[in-house]
């Protein structure tokens, strides 16, 4: 009791000494308490069963027994998991590594239990009943079962098969967002897929549609995804939030009335895209009903709602789903002039800040997962490659399910993967709470994150020349496929985690293991002996400062990185490459002009925009991993491999016609479904929607076809 007094007490007047500390704790998400309340339990818990066996055993059978728990319960825990052939590893060494665990703990169980403790009838060792002798014996044989059974071989390249359902899946795609012909058909698939009426002035959209040839009629489910949570807030309230609280947040307001279009900014920072939006949107104003949005231009989302909070919100926008028709259908919009200022004066209370020492992981991201997801459930903080969070969605180092790649719910490493999770959870200057619903309309999100997506200039493919260069997708001179450099291209700015490997560093790649290539098989070999096959030009165009807080350690990264630190990015270098790598710290436009460009766009991140399931993987870029473990793999495949592996000589031809063909159908594919035309069909669909959500009338505002 004594001792717990004084730590208390030191304990506040450290509180005391600096109090910004209580702020700090009082800002730290629920999530990361409750994971605290747990690592304490259970630390509480081995401290009472370490002092149980102390009054029984000696220290060193309680080490002996801890190390070998400590050891031989991951083991048998990942043992079914790590069947899978990637990575590869040496089964014989595990195999004997686990026999001489359990050989030597048993022999020393023994060897106490009918030596020492043979003299203390009631000594612990005496009371264990036979099936703890069962359950180890179990856990031994399932354990040495699975890692004797166990192959690096894959077969078959799995980039053929993801290539061949990549071509499936797309045209299943376009199948099904094109079924629609004619109006009747649009209302009534919309019916189908959204359990409500379609909006007002739905008929004009459709003709809009048909006139600029978009073959995109029925699937919008994005927007459906986006505005659901919207249902479960008042039409009142939502309006009232739609405005700029902080002259400085970056912001920008449009104001739609009468068919004019209005946008006022608090930055000059993203004045060009002035026209292009006003523009785009005074196509088809005429339809919509008074309304102001709020735009976040910045590559970053704003909003993340914690799961509890937003599964309320979703639970009530299904309650309100209905497709009857009901007695009092408003067949046009009923709430007009009914919206507050579009800036509002800075004033009341300021949105608390977060502590610094807490990441957009902690802080943001985890509340959005449920509880049982491998988020929460299975928290990773080191920088060991987790391979149990991408095994769901991949097969082997090829990614297979780009939805689920998407989703930092299944993978709990992005805490440090990430580079915009890992930065620090400081909010911005808005005057928003980061978890809180407000209707914040961005270019590109996270899953989880609840901003709107829109189409904002940049992330289309525009009619022709850009008025802005800033906005523009074309590559001049771009030469044939055949001529262009055979490397991975990749400038961006340098990570706070980034490193150098060393030269000799080895990496896992898949490799044939027969003398006709159809069977392949996973091994180490140094990243030297390959980088002249594979060949990366990569580098840094510079350290900011945000990852390095003082200006010495600046100059030690870019010393560190030596002259791959102050790389220039120019079009000429860019362009003349075969494969172009766009990763999160890109910009948004960088991904959509590498499509268009006649190169192939290789793709890393778990950022998406409003064209995300138009783009197919495999087909029209190629994914990548957020950790790229299956980056050598990868470009060895298209670029093609040869030399010695394990003592044996391998060779891989090159897939240049499968690559060109990506290049190809990329390209085609991004200029008829991505197009401008495109971004105009969806913004119209989204802000129709968005018009019916803010109605006071909502629920008996719809769009009915006249007999």
């Amino acid at each position: 009791m004594a001792s717990a007094a004084l730590l208390s007490a030191a304990a506040f007047l450290y509180l005391i000494v600096h109090p910004f500390q209580i702020t700090a704790i009082l800002s730290t998400p629920s999530s990361f308490k409750y994971s605290i309340f747990i690592d304490g339990m259970a630390l509480t818990a081995l401290i009472f069963c370490i002092a149980y066996l102390n009054s029984d055993l000696r220290p060193f059978a309680v080490v002996m027994t801890i190390v070998f728990t400590t050891v031989m319960a991951p083991l048998v825990a990942n043992a079914w998991s790590e069947k899978r052939p990637f990575p590869p590893q040496s089964d014989t060494s595990r195999i004997i590594g686990v026999a001489s665990l359990v050989f030597g703990y048993m022999s020393f169980i023994i060897i106490y239990k009918y030596g020492e403790a043979a003299k203390q009838p009631q000594n612990i060792l005496n009371r264990v009943h036979a099936i703890f002798y069962i359950l180890l014996a179990a856990a031994f044989i399932y354990t040495e079962t699975v890692f004797i059974w166990r192959s690096n071989k894959a077969g078959f390249h799995p980039v053929r098969l993801l290539v061949y359902q990549g071509q499936v899946n797309a045209n299943a795609w376009s199948k099904q967002a094109s079924s629609s012909k004619n109006l009747t058909a649009a209302v009534d698939e919309y019916k189908s897929r959204y359990h409500r009426l379609p909006p007002p002035n739905f008929d004009k959209w459709f003709e809009y549609a048909k006139d600029r040839n978009c073959t995109t009629i029925d699937d919008y489910d994005q927007i459906y995804e986006d505005l659901l949570p919207f249902w479960g807030v008042k039409p009142a309230l939502i309006r009232k939030q739609s405005t700029i609280k902080r002259k400085n947040s970056g912001f920008i307001s449009i104001q739609i009335d009468m068919g004019k279009v209005n946008t006022v900014h608090v930055s000059e920072e993203y004045s060009h895209l002035d026209d292009p939006i006003i523009n785009m949107i005074k196509s088809f104003a005429t339809w919509l009903p008074q309304m102001q949005i709020v735009l976040n231009p910045s590559p970053s989302p704003q909003i993340a709602l914690p799961r509890s909070s937003l599964a309320k919100l979703e639970s009530a926008g299904h309650r309100s789903e209905h497709i009857e028709e009901r007695e009092t259908i408003i067949t046009t919009w009923a709430t007009l002039s009914k919206w507050g200022p579009l800036t509002a004066v800075e004033s009341g209370l300021p949105v608390p800040p977060m502590a610094r020492h807490i990441s957009r992981w902690d802080a943001y991201m985890a509340p959005t997962c449920s509880s049982n997801s491998p988020a929460r459930s299975h928290p990773h903080s080191s920088r060991t490659l987790c391979t149990s969070c991408f095994a769901s969605y991949s097969a082997g180092q090829f990614i297979r399910d780009i939805s689920h790649s998407l989703d930092p719910c299944l993978q709990s490493d992005l805490r440090t993967v990430s580079s915009f999770l890992s930065s620090p959870a400081t909010v911005p200057n808005t005057g928003y709470a980061a978890d809180k619903l407000i209707p914040i309309f961005s270019s590109r999100k996270i899953e989880g994150y609840n901003d709107i997506l829109f189409p904002l200039p940049g992330t289309y493919v525009p009619f022709g020349p850009a008025s802005n260069p800033d906005l523009s997708l074309s590559v001049p001179g771009q030469k044939p496929f055949a001529e262009l450099r055979d490397v991975l291209y990749w400038r961006g700015e340098a990570p706070p985690s980034a490193h150098q490997a060393p030269s000799n560093y080895k990496i896992p790649i898949l490799v044939p293991f027969d003398t006709d290539g159809k069977k392949h098989e996973y091994g180490y070999v140094r990243l030297a002996a390959i980088s002249d096959q594979i060949q990366v030009d990569a580098g840094f165009t510079g350290v900011p400062e945000k990852n390095c807080h003082r200006e010495e350690e600046c100059q030690e990264q870019r010393k560190h990185f030596g002259t791959n630190a102050t790389l220039s990015d120019s079009d000429e270098d860019r362009y003349s490459s075969r494969y172009i790598l766009t990763t999160d710290v890109s910009e948004p436009k960088e991904f959509l002009k590498n499509v268009v460009s006649g190169s192939v766009a290789v793709r890393s991140g778990i950022f998406k925009s409003w064209y995300e399931k138009r783009l197919t993987p495999w087909i029209h870029y190629i994914p990548l991993d957020m950790r790229w473990q299956g980056l050598h793999s990868t470009m060895a495949y298209f670029m093609g491999l040869s030399g010695t592996v394990k003592g044996e000589q391998v060779s891989m031809d090159a897939q240049v016609r499968e690559a060109k063909l990506i290049a190809e159908q990329g390209k085609a594919r991004a200029e008829s479904m991505v197009r401008e035309a495109d971004a105009e069909v969806y913004l119209f669909r989204l802000l129709l929607e968005w018009g019916r959500i803010v109605d006071d009338y909502r629920d008996e505002v719809g769009f009915v076809l006249k007999e």
